[in-house]
């Protein structure tokens, strides 16, 4: 269950806010908000590079250091899936899977100094 009810997500409310005064509205700021919300995958983050990083808007450049400040965060800090390797199968075989519990950073560094 979810700890946030969807309608009182803050992406959610923003989405609702931006088309309630943005889109039917007349506030500038809201259409802008509206526009980075619904369209925000290619036509933002393309105009963000060329208003931004590329050309003189400060407001863009900001929106740009959001984004890709965001994806670059994401990139470093979430794990990545480790292969462990690829086996083919024939008809009747199995395969089982088991994991080990993790190494503490503690056990790490002895580990290290009884190898060195």
């Amino acid at each position: 269950m979810a700890l946030i009810p969807r309608s009182l997500r803050p992406l959610v409310v923003l989405r609702r806010q931006a088309t309630r005064r943005g889109l039917r509205g007349n506030s500038r700021f809201w259409k802008w908000v509206a526009f980075v919300v619904y369209i925000r995958s290619d036509v933002a983050r393309h105009a963000a590079i060329r208003e931004g990083v590329f050309g003189k808007s400060l407001l863009w450049r900001a929106f740009a250091v959001v984004v890709f400040g965001d994806q670059l965060l994401r990139y470093v800090l979430i794990k990545k899936p480790e292969k462990l390797g690829t086996e083919r199968l024939i008809a009747g075989q199995a395969v089982q899977i088991s994991s080990i519990t993790p190494v503490s950073k503690g056990e790490q560094r002895r580990l290290r100094r009884a190898a060195s």
